[in-house]
């Protein structure tokens, strides 16, 4: 399992950060909160990322961007089976 981990998170650093690498604009930045700034990679890349995690196994994936969103997230770890 980890090795499918971490080929997964190599796999989503390549095709979603590294492009993007030393080429982000300010229209790419954007507040999340006031004084705590997030990218639209950082966003995409973390969706990508809990949807292939996802399909190893069918359990909650707590992103930064996530929880940022929704901070209950991190409850649902000791609710999941």
């Amino acid at each position: 399992m980890l090795e499918t981990v971490s080929t997964i998170i190599r796999a989503v650093a390549t095709t979603e950060i590294v492009p993007w690498w030393r080429a982000l604009e300010s229209d790419h930045i954007l507040e999340k909160a006031p004084g705590e700034v997030v990218t639209e990679i950082d966003r995409r890349a973390e969706s990508v990322l809990t949807d292939r995690l996802r399909s190893v196994r069918a359990r909650p994936v707590v992103g930064e961007e996530a929880t940022a969103a929704n901070p209950r997230l991190p409850d649902l770890i000791d609710t999941e089976p």
